[in-house]
């Protein structure tokens, strides 16, 4: 499966940061991904949106899992297929991933 989390690093502006838009499509619960997020994680981000000190602890609990140093590059796994795709960044492919 694709996967895609992308931090803020060192210089960068917070808008190039990716949220997942999860429960409201209105874009009023975003959701901050990263690698081994299961459902639960999901909803905890986006039921609680009023709890101000949980936002700020989740978010501080995902970037402390990633280093905010910037060279590093997207990876692609074993036995992947990736067809006619103009531009990937920061994209981490797991085995047997096929993009078409």
């Amino acid at each position: 499966m694709p996967y895609r989390r992308r931090i803020v690093t060192d210089g960068e502006k917070e808008d190039v940061r990716i949220c997942l838009d999860i429960i409201n499509e209105a874009g009023g619960r975003a959701v901050l991904p990263f690698e081994g997020m299961i459902p639960a994680d999901a909803y905890l981000w986006a039921k609680y949106r009023q709890d101000a000190l949980l936002q700020e602890r989740l978010k501080a609990v995902t970037e402390s899992r990633f280093d905010s140093r910037r060279g590093f590059y997207g990876t692609v796994g074993e036995a992947c297929v990736i067809k006619n795709c103009s531009i990937i960044k920061d994209v981490k492919f797991g085995d047997n991933v096929y993009i078409k």
